[in-house]
């Protein structure tokens, strides 16, 4: 499907705008990845600019996964997916708790690995910091992370900034841009990977 077609259909959805969209888009393209993850799905819209670029290439599958609080969301992924054609090639998977358990499974069951990962999930440096080191042993050589929001923070959240459970954590915690954290003091000073840089608020980095 055509970059500009998935910029056109997904205009004005959350949480991935067209220009992001097309970052996702390209790199899949130009660099021909084809198993792909994605933590952290919402809605379906970064999925569906991965699974756009996918079916251009003519092959290829993401894995996108998420709590399963994602299927009260309106629209849902499914729904997006299925408006444009593109369900084939997404396998939505649903955990109670966190992915990194979904993590934990694939590495186990060494049934699995990705070329391509998209962390755009928690942004909490307890389970980002966490699924970062997972996704280390899941990703092949030459494949790529791309670690969304490295300057998010809770308190910053419109929408989490005054839940009760948000509220009552240290300021510290609030404050901090947890994701910069994690790209910073796990993904720099990591041996295991190179061409490291970030754009736009995205941290980018290619596994050995």
């Amino acid at each position: 499907m055509k970059l500009e077609q998935l910029q056109h259909r997904l205009a004005g959805l959350l949480h991935t705008s067209p220009e992001r969209g097309g970052v996702l888009y390209n790199t899949i393209l130009e660099r021909k990845y084809s198993k792909c993850l994605e933590l952290g799905f919402a809605h379906g819209v970064g999925t569906a600019y991965i699974a756009g670029a996918l079916d251009e290439l003519g092959t290829g599958r993401v894995t996108a996964v998420d709590r399963t609080g994602a299927r009260k969301r309106s629209p849902r992924a499914d729904e997006i997916l299925a408006s444009l054609g593109l369900q084939d090639r997404v396998d939505l998977i649903f955990h109670e708790s966190s992915y990194t358990w979904f993590l934990l499974d694939r590495i186990e069951r060494k049934d699995q690995s990705f070329d391509f990962c998209f962390l755009d999930g928690s942004h909490t440096w307890e389970t980002d910091g966490f699924a970062l080191l997972l996704v280390e042993r899941l990703l092949e050589p030459g494949g790529m992370i791309i670690l969304d929001d490295l300057n998010w923070t809770i308190a910053s959240s419109p929408t989490l900034a005054n839940r009760p459970e948000f509220l009552r954590l240290p300021e510290r915690e609030k404050k901090t841009p947890q994701v910069r954290k994690i790209f910073e003091l796990l993904v720099k000073n990591n041996p295991a990977f190179s061409e490291i840089y970030e754009k736009d608020g995205w941290g980018f980095a290619i596994r050995r």
